[in-house]
């Protein structure tokens, strides 16, 4: 009886699967080899790209595939062991592949003792790859402690590119660059102010007419006499530099002094700017310290502000994000959030961050804002609980999420523990979801918002193959996502 009542429940399962998967259009088939291992997926108009890195021939290769059956068209090794050493782990390159017209461009960053220098490659629409081109460097000396850079595309084939150099005496030196990425050569190249504990810059981004926008945090040094010297936040001021000027102008942001940003976003919006955080701050309530999290938007329109407007957490949201995770404090507003994705579909403003510690993958949050009215239309905590050792597999990459927007809804995939499909996704947190360790024993939720509500579902689980979560470009709305899948030594990919 007990074998008849199994049998019953897995045909239930696969039948359960089946449909789920229904919606999936694969491609062929395809012998692999584990050490040829996928990083990234770009989804071009009637074929894809795939990035892979070749352990055995210690190289990338970039793949252009057919969509429908996924037959190779040409293949490309981007022979990086030109520029740099064949001891270099290339599984901890910082790099960003584009697609602009066409074609595909490579851009890494090179480290050694001395400097760190951008590198970019172009390979065109038959495959062929052009010559290493320097982009940009930055050397070290003895009173400097450490360089880096901040690459981000942005709209009409271009890079922006923000170098610093970090003195020992804790001054910083900016400078940003905009690349033309089709003819390798500057639009413009500015120097920043100098920034040391009393200032700071980031949220870095251009617009159409190439104008650079940025923010700038100003502190006040406070003497305290059981902590020492602190700094607090005075200032949040929005700078404007024009793509044929020099000096800077700034608005002060009327963000209230008492709130700290965790993360922030700058996006063009018609003739202005829409910035959106966020916050967290302490209150006081029956005697005791709460810190409660917010956002906060302000649209700003030839320097002048529009509207302002500070949004707590809905009551959802504040519920889902009380618990203790690891530390003293189980208040929502002490959870950090980094925004990772937007899409902005007409009036309105999606946004999507994450919660992430070394190899913890947890909570997503997630909200639709009207940049007109200056309201948040819904906000949705989903629980995404996922600890795995790097060092143990392959793909790096399994407990990042990918996401599309379609016909109005968002849709966000991730790897799931398969306990967790049975509990309600409005209700459950982060501490009452069951965490998942090992790929193999994982399934693929999808996550649907809409206006109407928000759903969970299974997307994929089968005994043969795998959904391996890649290296997703940023999707442009009413695109959709290519999937990988694999078992062993085959695989295929399949698009919604």
């Amino acid at each position: 009886m007990r074998l008849f009542v199994g049998y019953i429940i897995l045909c239930l399962s696969c039948c359960f699967n089946s449909k789920s998967q229904d919606s999936i259009k694969f491609t062929k088939k395809f012998e692999t080899h584990q050490n040829n291992i996928p990083l990234n997926i770009i989804r071009s108009k009637d074929c894809f790209f795939v990035l892979r890195y070749n352990k055995d021939l210690h190289d990338f290769t970039i793949e252009k595939r057919a969509e429908g059956d996924g037959h190779q068209i040409h293949f490309t090794f981007l022979k990086l062991d030109d520029v740099c050493s064949h001891l270099f782990d290339y599984e901890n390159l910082d790099y960003s592949l584009l697609e602009k017209e066409n074609k595909l461009f490579f851009i890494f960053e090179k480290i050694t003792n001395s400097q760190k220098t951008i590198y970019q490659k172009i390979i065109d629409s038959t495959g062929y790859a052009g010559k290493f081109t320097t982009l940009c460097t930055l050397e070290w000396d003895k009173n400097i402690q450490d360089v880096n850079f901040l690459m981000k595309p942005t709209v009409d084939n271009k890079l922006l590119i923000i170098a610093s150099i970090i003195y020992l005496n804790g001054i910083v030196k900016k400078s940003a660059v905009l690349f033309d990425l089709i003819n390798e050569t500057p639009v413009w190249i500015k120097k920043l102010p100098n920034e040391n504990f009393g200032i700071r810059s980031g949220c870095f981004v251009t617009d159409e007419h190439n104008d650079l926008w940025h923010i700038c945090t100003k502190f006040i040094e406070i003497k305290d006499t059981s902590a020492g010297e602190i700094y607090v936040r005075d200032l949040l001021l929005l700078y404007h530099i024009p793509a044929d000027a020099i000096e800077a102008t700034g608005v002060i942001l009327k963000v209230p002094k008492d709130l700290s940003p965790h993360d922030a976003v700058i996006l063009p919006y018609k003739n202005g700017i829409i910035f959106f955080s966020n916050l967290y701050k302490t209150v006081k309530e029956n005697n005791s310290e709460l810190i409660n999290g917010y956002f906060y938007a302000e649209y700003i329109v030839n320097d002048t502000s529009i509207y302002s407007k500070l949004i707590p957490y809905d009551e959802a949201t504040t519920k889902k994000l009380t618990f203790y995770d690891g530390n003293d404090y189980n208040d929502p507003g002490y959870k950090p959030f980094s925004f990772t994705d937007n899409f902005i579909d007409g009036r309105n403003l999606i946004v999507i961050l994450e919660r992430k510690q070394y190899d913890f993958f947890k909570d997503i949050l997630t909200v639709k804002f009207d940049m007109d009215a200056g309201k948040i239309k819904w906000m949705h905590v989903l629980p995404r609980k996922i600890f795995f050792f790097p060092s143990r597999t392959q793909y790096k990459s399994i407990g990042c999420y990918s996401a599309s927007y379609l016909n109005n809804t968002l849709n966000i995939y991730f790897l799931d523990h398969p306990s967790n499909l049975k509990k309600n996704i409005a209700t459950t947190s982060y501490s009452k979801s069951e965490k998942l360790m090992i790929l193999n024993d994982g399934v693929i939720s999808k996550i649907k918002i809409a206006d109407n509500g928000i759903s969970k579902s299974l997307f994929f689980s089968r005994p043969d193959y795998r959904l391996i979560s890649l290296k997703n470009n940023p999707v442009k709305k009413e695109s959709r996502l290519m999937f990988y899948f694999n078992y062993g030594s085959w695989e295929k990919f399949g698009v919604e």
